[in-house]
């Protein structure tokens, strides 16, 4: 028994070394069923230790997400402009008017003749006018008169003061006369006369103007 049994060892170390030398299995004979069996069950087991072994690793391919974002614009909110308003600064508008104009002598100034005018100065601008100088001057003044000039202090707006200006022209020449104003505020104004030859005050003219030297409100035409 122990013989048969080291028989079959040899048979399947034999069988083992030509299953892996890529021979054919080995034949078993029908004249021995036992150790044919056994060698049966050998070869199958050979032939399963010998199939090649296939590993099947799964592959993954990342493909990339498109990630979006949301991005949400401020709302644009239209506003009503106000309508745009201009305010007028206040301003200083000086106006000055030469009412009549005539001629005489002056004996308190030790002068022959003169010529007199009667003019009406207006503040017909937003804002008080100040240091407000009146001149008189004519084509043909001689000496300088104390009276050729006045000046106006303070002079508010929509308000006017009636003058009367004197200066020393020659006896017989024909005169002219301007009357030139200006204020603190580089406001100024003028106005002439071509012809003051009149030796006979025009008093409804005169009086007109009202009391002299004294500021009032413009009067309504």
């Amino acid at each position: 028994m122990i013989k048969r049994l080291a028989g079959w060892l040899i048979l399947i170390v034999f069988a083992l070394q030509a299953a892996g030398c890529g021979a054919s299995p080995l034949q078993i004979t029908p004249y021995d069923p036992e150790l044919s069996t056994a060698l049966a069950a050998y070869s199958q087991t050979a032939a399963f230790v010998n199939s090649p072994t296939f590993t099947l690793t799964p592959r993954f391919s990342q493909t990339p997400t498109r990630t979006f974002t949301l991005t949400i614009s401020p709302t644009m909110t239209l506003s009503p402009t106000p309508p745009f308003t201009d305010t007028p600064r206040p301003v200083v508008k000086l106006n000055v008017i030469i009412a009549t104009c005539d001629t005489g002598v002056d004996i308190f100034h030790n002068l022959g003749e003169v010529t007199n005018a009667y003019v009406l100065v207006q503040n017909v601008g937003t804002a008080d006018a100040s240091g407000v100088q009146v001149t008189l001057n004519a084509s043909d003044e001689q000496k300088p008169h104390p009276d050729k000039s006045y000046l106006v202090q303070n002079l508010p707006a929509s308000e006017e003061i009636p003058l009367k200006l004197t200066v020393d022209t020659q006896e017989g020449v024909p005169t002219s006369i301007t009357v030139n104003v200006t204020s603190a505020e580089e406001v100024s104004a003028s106005a002439s006369k071509a012809s003051c030859s009149t030796r006979i005050a025009k008093a409804d003219m005169i009086n007109k103007l009202g009391k002299m030297f004294v500021v009032r409100k413009i009067a309504k035409p």
